[in-house]
């Protein structure tokens, strides 16, 4: 009889145990609940704390009523043809100079005046020693195309801001008018031009050079179509 009593006593203590371990599970795992709640809130609504923050922004919503923009693209520009410069075949453009002569009296050249091979330009070399001296010769200057043409420039190099001190050098038509800009040159015609450079009677000793120069010049036109 005792002995049935004492299992009985145990069968409750055992059910009751585990009634109460059942119980103490469910209490737990409802306070873990509620404080992993409570702890993901706290996170949220204190962003400065040094615990990282999973939190996914929410997108905020466009603003109704806004349109997007229409991107037109840029059109490719079209090449433009070339269209080719025609040039009528009854032209002809020849202005040359000829008949170069140098004139008595004339100091001995290093290098005598001569056209060059392109026929609009002249080239020499002289030496002038002392006032008085001179080198000078003539030339004609000719159109032989069918335009009429005008001086744009007349050129002459060779001598420095220094030696212009005490050299002359001039170039004038065969009357002594000075060659301008806008002569006119008609076709079939010639002009003699005239050039002299000179070592001036009235120079001044003190802008003479130390030493004698080889003085090399040149001289050219340039015509353009009337």
């Amino acid at each position: 009889m005792n002995t049935k009593k004492n299992n009985r006593n145990r069968f409750i203590y055992a059910f009751s145990l585990i009634v109460v371990l059942i119980l103490v599970s469910i209490i737990y795992a409802s306070l873990a609940v509620n404080i992993g709640i409570k702890i993901n809130k706290e996170k949220a609504l204190n962003p400065d704390t040094s615990t990282p923050i999973d939190v996914v922004p929410i997108p905020e919503p466009e603003p109704t009523g806004t349109r997007k923009r229409r991107v037109i693209p840029t059109p490719t520009p079209i090449p433009e043809p070339d269209i080719p410069v025609i040039v009528p075949d009854d032209i002809n453009w020849k202005i040359e100079f000829d008949n170069l002569v140098v004139k008595s009296g004339s100091v001995q050249a290093v290098t005598d005046a001569h056209i060059l091979s392109s026929k609009t330009d002249i080239a020499y070399e002289i030496i002038l020693t002392k006032p008085g001296q001179y080198y000078a010769f003539s030339v004609d200057i000719k159109n032989e195309g069918n335009l009429d043409a005008k001086v744009y420039e007349s050129v002459k190099t060779g001598l420095s801001s220094m030696q212009t001190k005490y050299l002359t050098y001039d170039v004038t038509y065969n009357d002594g008018t000075p060659i301008s800009v806008d002569d006119v040159l008609e076709a079939g015609t010639r002009k003699k031009i005239n050039v002299i450079v000179k070592f001036n009677d009235d120079a001044s000793e003190d802008d003479l050079p130390d030493y004698s120069e080889t003085l090399k010049l040149t001289y050219k036109i340039t015509y353009v179509e009337k």
